[in-house]
């Protein structure tokens, strides 16, 4: 999984424009907060301050399916 402090950046790239929802879920699979985003080309920063550190997972969701991607909140 990869570290991550106050923030984690996901930068996207597509064939063509897409519309794009972006959750957050614990390593127990409760959902945390979700982001919706649409473009061809998109740069999303994550704001993690307020959780506690731990191992999450991002779920990228896109017309044609999703993916899931780990992450490590770090502490101070």
């Amino acid at each position: 999984p990869n570290p991550a402090f106050d923030e984690l950046e996901l930068e996207l790239e597509f064939d063509d424009q897409n519309e794009v929802k972006v959750e957050l879920y614990d390593a127990n699979s409760k959902y945390i907060q979700a982001y919706f985003v649409a473009g061809k080309e998109i740069n999303l920063k994550l704001n993690l301050s307020t959780i506690p550190q731990g191992a999450y997972w991002i779920k990228i969701n896109k017309r044609n399916g999703f993916i899931w991607l780990p992450f490590t909140k770090t502490g101070n």
